[in-house]
């Protein structure tokens, strides 16, 4: 079930995924960012997910709560620009 949720096709019918990505280039608009800024942000988030997705964790005990973190400071740093 992992392999199919890191593939291309289960990317596609993850509903989750969808949300997620929806909501936040939703939210990157709102923002008043430009299309080519949320073209990069759109890659970054595409870079969270995969770390999520594909990386072994077994060897990285502090993962999520690290990941976590990244992903809590990329948002703020995000929204704070634009205020």
């Amino acid at each position: 079930m992992k392999d199919y949720y890191n593939s291309d096709q289960g990317r596609k019918e993850y509903p989750f995924h969808h949300f997620l990505f929806e909501t936040f280039q939703t939210k990157l608009v709102e923002l008043g960012y430009s299309d080519s800024e949320i073209k990069k942000l759109i890659q970054v988030y595409e870079l969270l997910y995969a770390l999520d997705t594909k990386i072994d964790k077994s060897n990285l005990p502090h993962f999520n709560e690290s990941l976590q973190v990244l992903v809590e400071y990329f948002i703020r740093g995000i929204v704070n620009q634009k205020k």
